[in-house]
């Protein structure tokens, strides 16, 4: 953004589509390209990690894609008694 020292304002319109785009009535707006900055690099650091699969859910970037994603499939294991349940928890406390 180019400031022209001359000009006693300048227009302004949100960075996200989804921001207000209207100031508020009173008060002073600050001009903060750090935070934009921020959240930028985050936002590509991110969909890198999201492209490397090196994301807690390595198998999002398939799904965003709409790809088919394996999964695993564990077998079903009986339950155990009520009673051996209520050995077991109190071993464990």
């Amino acid at each position: 953004m180019d400031l022209d020292p001359r000009r006693p304002s300048e227009d302004v319109s949100p960075v996200l589509a989804d921001e207000e785009t209207s100031p508020p009535a009173e008060g002073y707006l600050f001009l903060s390209t750090r935070g934009s900055m921020r959240a930028l690099e985050r936002r590509e650091q991110a969909a890198a990690r999201i492209r490397e699969a090196t994301c807690p859910m390595p198998q999002l970037g398939p799904r965003l894609e709409g790809q088919p994603v394996r999964t695993t499939h564990f077998r079903q294991l009986p339950g155990i008694h009520s009673a051996e349940r209520c050995r077991v928890e109190a071993e464990m406390w």
